[in-house]
């Protein structure tokens, strides 16, 4: 499958991506990877219509991108971070 995204909205192109064309349970080639990356800088919004992903295969899909951000570590109030299901640098809050 070769990945296809295409503006929503002609009158507002750069706001919502739809993208098609590839199954995001499966992992993708650099050129991929980069070209998704490419169209998360230029829409506001990217859509992957009929994607239905576990948890598990959601951070898969996510790691393809780099190290998880586990998100701000210092805040007003202390908040304690678990762990998730072995992912290193996914935590639950």
């Amino acid at each position: 499958m070769t990945l296809m995204i295409k503006p929503e909205n002609q009158s507002r192109p750069n706001f919502v991506g739809i993208a098609s064309g590839i199954d995001l349970r499966n992992p993708q080639d650099e050129e991929t990877i980069q070209a998704i990356d490419r169209a998360m800088d230029q829409y506001a919004v990217l859509v992957f219509r009929g994607q239905p992903l576990t948890q598990d295969e959601q951070i898969e899909y996510s790691q393809q991108f780099g190290p998880l951000d586990s998100g701000l570590r210092t805040t007003i109030w202390p908040i304690r971070l678990w762990p998730s299901k072995g992912y290193r640098g996914a935590y639950t809050v």
